[in-house]
Order: C-alpha cells, then structure tokens, then sequence
C-alpha cells in the first residue's frame, strides 16, 4: 500500500481518536471524560423539574401499579409510539370521572410515567456510559494499531505483508470506531427526548388538578 495512503489513514485515526479522548474540563470528575454525547450528562432526573403540580410525595412507588386502570395507562403512555393526542386523550378521560377519586388516580398517573420514564432513561443513560467506556478502548487500540504500523513501515527492511496486514488491522479498527460514534450520535438524542415526552405529558395532567 502506497505509503502516503497510509499517512492518511494514520491522520484519520488519530483525529477520531483525539475526538474520544479530549482531555476533561480542568476540575471536572474524570468519569465525564467518558460521555459520548455533546450534552451534559444529568445523571438523574428531579421531580420539581418536571412536576408543577400538586405535591406527589404521600404517592407510593407501588401506587400505580396496584390500580389496573392506571397501571395500563402508564404503559401505554409511556410508549414513544403512543402519540401525545392519544395520550391526552386518555388522560382527559381518567379526568372526566371527576372528584376526588379521579384527582388522586391524576396524580398516581404521574407518578407511575415518572417512574416508568425515568428508569427507561436511567438505562439509556447506563448504555451510553459503557459505549464511552468501549470508545475510549477503541482509541487506544488505534493509537497501538497507528504505533505498530510505524514501527513496521520504519523498518531497516521493512515486510510489505506485514504492512499491509497492519493497514487493514487498522481500517478495521477505525471503521468499528466510526459506526460506533455514528450510533451515539442518534442514541445520544434518547435521554432528552424521553424528558420532553415526560414533561408534556405532565403538562397534560397538571392542567386537570386544582
């Protein structure tokens, strides 16, 4: 393979890599260096960011679960497939039984969406953090790859095959790089588009409570 290609391929992996391995803000945790995504990462979502509503603390975990009408509508509405008209649809029906019943079923509704989204987020949030983990691995196995094919084309007599078998060794390990950080990319959007289909669909209960 003519040498220049290879520089080229060289400088590409290591401008992929650099992208994985930028060093962290001075006197930011080390564990963000390893955070795919553009966005801050916000390990944890708080109810008053969501919630304008009446207080929800007396609500249980379990709460929601316990009532088979509620326990069917959040997991139906906590569907990113379930459309938002759908969904105010439903919730403007749990709210036209009325009274006190139908106010407490409300809030019981929301708790059970914040907990049924918020885990799906948590987990999305625990999958992003190990593809940083593998993307800071993937780089450094190109650094090796770019280091050792160097060390072969610097030679005194350098072996034409074992370049080229050091050349693909590295296009491969750049391309599984590349479609990783292609995948982060859509993956990356997922913990905040959760957040605004929670925050909507608290927007629409919170409009039935007094």
């Amino acid at each position: 393979m003519p040498s220049a290609k290879l520089a080229a391929i060289a400088v590409l992996a290591w401008c992929a890599a650099g992208g994985a391995l930028a060093a962290p803000v001075s006197g930011a945790p080390a564990a963000l260096s390893t955070w795919p995504c553009p966005a801050v990462r916000v390990p944890h979502l708080s109810v008053a960011a969501i919630w304008a509503g009446p207080p929800i603390t007396t609500i249980k975990p379990t709460d929601w679960q316990s009532d088979p009408k509620v326990d069917r509508l959040v997991t139906r509405l906590a569907l990113r497939r379930t459309p938002l008209s759908d969904a105010k649809t439903a919730i403007d029906n749990l709210a036209s039984e009325g009274g006190p019943k139908a106010q407490q079923r409300l809030l019981v509704l929301f708790a059970g969406l914040f907990d049924a989204l918020n885990t799906e987020r948590n987990q999305v949030i625990a999958g992003l953090d190990r593809l940083g983990r593998r993307q800071l691995s993937n780089a450094a196995a190109i650094r090796a790859a770019i280091a050792h094919m160097h060390a072969l084309q610097d030679a005194a007599k350098p072996d034409p095959v074992a370049v080229k078998k050091a050349s693909d060794q590295l296009d491969w390990t750049l391309r599984l790089y590349k479609e990783k950080k292609q995948a982060a990319r859509y993956v990356c959007d997922s913990p905040a588009l959760i957040e605004h289909r929670l925050y909507q669909l608290a927007q629409m209960i919170s409009g039935h409570l007094s």
